[in-house]
């Protein structure tokens, strides 16, 4: 890692001279700015992304089509959850359920790197 480091550090030096060779000083920080916002950005997860599901176990998150292979999700998401039981005498169920998902849904996806995204949950307007 320390030499990674070197070898960036000796890289930015450079060019960092060469702009200041050139009189370009102004320059010189900008790309010194630039590069270490990159290089910060590129081992850094996205973080939380809004998805719309295309199918009960199939997401879209920004035109990516996501498959069931590509997807971990919550499991109350995938099945239903009883939210309150209902059973009257004679055995019938009137209990209210949280259905799983389905088209249509707005959910919260989390990269965990390429080929892996988790759904972490449903989101809903109010």
């Amino acid at each position: 890692m320390v030499y990674i480091l070197c070898i960036w550090i000796y890289c930015l030096k450079i060019l960092w001279t060469k702009r200041i060779q050139r009189g370009d000083t102004r320059s010189a920080y900008e790309d010194l700015i630039g590069i270490m916002q990159a290089e910060g950005e590129r081992n850094n997860p996205i973080g939380m992304q809004l998805g719309v599901m295309t199918g009960s176990v199939t997401c879209d998150v920004d035109g990516l089509s996501l498959s069931a292979e590509d997807l971990l999700f919550s499991e109350h998401l995938i099945n239903s959850v009883a939210t309150e039981v209902k059973i009257k005498k004679d055995g019938s169920d009137n209990s209210e359920y949280l259905e799983p998902l389905k088209k249509g849904d707005l959910v919260a996806v989390m990269k965990m790197s390429d080929s892996r995204y988790f759904i972490l949950e449903k989101m809903v307007k109010v």
